[in-house]
């Protein structure tokens, strides 16, 4: 999952993937595609995103909701961070 959250990409091939996951781990051992598939099968489900294949016919994955979601998380920081105000909060207590 932290490979995904790397990346700034809508797709993401599994080749990259499997590079990125495989760079980061120091002493442990390094990452089958087959294995990375498989654990891709359930965090596909959980990221709302799909299983696509690039134009060599290679497995991709897809994460539109979940990049657009994570921009529009870092645009409201940046906002709040720069002090604009995002707004008035209307609290009724009935």
């Amino acid at each position: 999952m932290k490979a995904i959250f790397q990346t700034n990409e809508n797709e993401i091939s599994l080749d990259k993937l499997q590079n990125i996951v495989n760079q980061t781990a120091n002493k442990e051992i390094k990452l089958q595609a087959e294995k990375i598939q498989y654990m891709m099968q359930e965090l596909i489900l959980d990221l709302q995103g799909e299983i696509v294949f690039d134009n060599n016919g290679k497995i991709a994955y897809k994460f539109i909701q979940f990049q657009t979601d994570r921009k529009e998380s870092q645009w409201l920081r940046d906002k709040k961070e720069n002090g604009n105000d995002l707004g008035k909060i209307i609290f009724d207590s009935h």
